[in-house]
C-alpha cells in the first residue's frame, strides 16, 4: 500500500489523514507533542479547558458536522463578537449593525451615516479601499486601520489579499452575527477528541520536525505548515507568530465571547470561554499577542510554485490562505479527492 506523508498535524492535516487513509498508509508528522495547532483543547493549572483562540466551527454543511459528531457531539451556540476601539470600557457589535452605530459618540455616528450615503461598493485593491468603499472612511479610520497594521503588520492599503475580508462586510442591520453560517462547538468536551478520531490507524509522530530532505524522491507529501521551512528557502517569509496570555475569572454573560482591540493596546484581542466549558464555575480568558512563537498568520497573497509533482501545500500555512476551519476541512477533502484520482490514473 501506497505511504502519504502528512507534514503539520492541525485541523488541515488530521483531516487530510482522516480523507485519505482508507485508500493508502498515512504517516502524519507533528512538530508539536500533541495533535491539533491552536484548535487543541488545553487546561490550566486548576483543570480548567480552554483554546487558544475562540475555534468555533462555522458550517451550514451537513456533511462536515457528520463527521465532527462521529467524534463527539457539536452542539449550536451563538458565538458573539465585540470590538473597543479606545479601550473605554465600551464595545460594539461586530460587524456592524443599527444597535452599535446608536451607541456611538455623536461625532462618529453622523460622519459615518453621511459616509454610508456614499458607500456601498464591495470590490477593491486592497483591504483599506475595500473597507472605505463599503462602509466609509470614518469606520475605516476608527476600527480597521491599526487593527490591520496590528494583526498583519502591514498597513491596509499594502494588503492586496482581500477576499477572507469579504465575509466580515455587511449591511447594518438590526443584527449581524460574526459569520453569515450557524456556528458550532464541542461544549464540555473541547476539540482533542476530534483529532484522535481524525488520526485512528494513522502512524502519528509527534515532536518531530521534517524537511522535505527527509523523504525519498517521488514520495507523495503534504506540507501543511509554513512553506518557507518546508522549502528549505534562504529568505524567511513574512509569517506572522502568535502568543497568548492566559487567566481565569469568573464567566461575564453579559460580555461577547471575544472582543477586539484595534487600537494601540499591546493585545488584538480577548476570548473567554465560559459559555463553551459550562461545567466549570471559572473561565479561561485569552488574549492574543502577535509577537511569539506559535501558529502563524501566513503571508497573504504568496504565490507558492510547484517543484515537484508529488508535493502539495495545503492549510492556512500551507496555502498561505486566511481559511476559517470549515474551509480548511473542505480544502483537505478535495485535496484528497485529487491525489486518489491521481494514483487510480496512473
Amino acid at each position: 500500500m501506497k505511504t502519504i506523508h502528512i507534514v503539520g498535524g492541525g485541523i488541515t492535516g488530521c483531516f487530510l489523514a482522516y480523507f485519505l487513509k482508507d485508500q493508502f498508509k498515512v504517516d502524519l508528522y507533528e512538530a508539536k507533542d500533541k495533535l491539533g495547532g491552536l484548535c487543541s483543547t488545553e487546561y490550566n493549572m486548576e483543570g480548567i479547558p480552554y483554546q487558544k483562540g475562540s475555534h468555533v466551527f462555522y458550517t451550514d454543511e451537513a456533511w462536515i458536522l457528520d463527521i465532527l459528531n462521529k467524534a463527539v457531539e457539536f452542539v449550536p451556540v451563538e458565538y458573539l463578537v465585540g470590538i473597543n476601539p479606545l479601550f473605554d470600557l465600551r464595545y460594539y457589535n461586530f460587524p456592524f449593525d443599527k444597535y452599535s452605530l446608536d451607541l456611538m459618540p455623536w461625532h462618529w455616528k453622523e460622519a459615518i451615516r453621511l459616509d454610508l450615503q456614499k458607500a456601498g461598493g464591495n470590490t477593491a485593491d486592497n483591504l483599506e479601499d475595500l473597507v472605505t468603499n463599503y462602509y466609509g472612511k470614518t469606520i475605516y479610520e476608527i476600527f480597521y486601520k491599526s487593527y490591520f497594521q496590528k494583526m498583519l503588520n502591514f498597513d491596509g492599503a499594502q494588503i492586496h489579499d482581500i477576499g477572507w475580508f469579504q465575509k466580515f462586510l455587511r449591511p447594518i442591520e438590526d443584527k449581524v452575527n460574526y459569520f453569515p453560517e450557524k456556528a458550532y462547538f464541542p461544549v464540555e468536551e473541547g476539540y482533542n477528541k476530534v483529532f484522535a478520531y481524525l488520526t485512528r490507524g494513522v502512524n502519528v509522530h509527534l515532536n518531530s520536525n521534517v524537511s522535505r530532505y527527509d523523504f525519498a524522491e517521488g514520495e507523495t507529501v503534504i506540507c501543511t505548515g509554513r512553506v518557507d521551512y518546508f522549502m528549505d528557502r534562504e529568505e524567511r517569509l513574512p509569517y506572522i507568530k502568535f502568543s497568548f496570555d492566559v487567566d481565569s475569572a469568573m464567566y461575564a454573560a453579559s460580555k461577547p465571547d471575544t472582543v477586539i482591540f484595534p487600537n494601540h493596546t499591546p493585545f488584538i484581542s480577548i476570548t473567554q470561554f465560559g459559555k463553551f466549558f459550562p461545567q466549570h464555575e471559572k473561565n479561561i480568558i485569552v488574549k492574543d499577542f502577535t509577537d511569539g512563537e506559535e501558529e502563524a498568520i501566513p503571508p497573504l497573497g504568496y504565490k507558492i510554485s510547484p517543484f515537484n509533482s508529488n508535493i502539495y501545500f495545503a492549510g492556512r500555512q500551507g496555502s498561505c490562505q486566511m481559511l476559517d476551519m470549515s474551509d480548511c476541512v473542505k480544502q483537505a477533502s478535495v485535496l484528497a479527492a485529487q491525489i486518489k484520482h491521481k494514483e487510480r490514473t496512473k
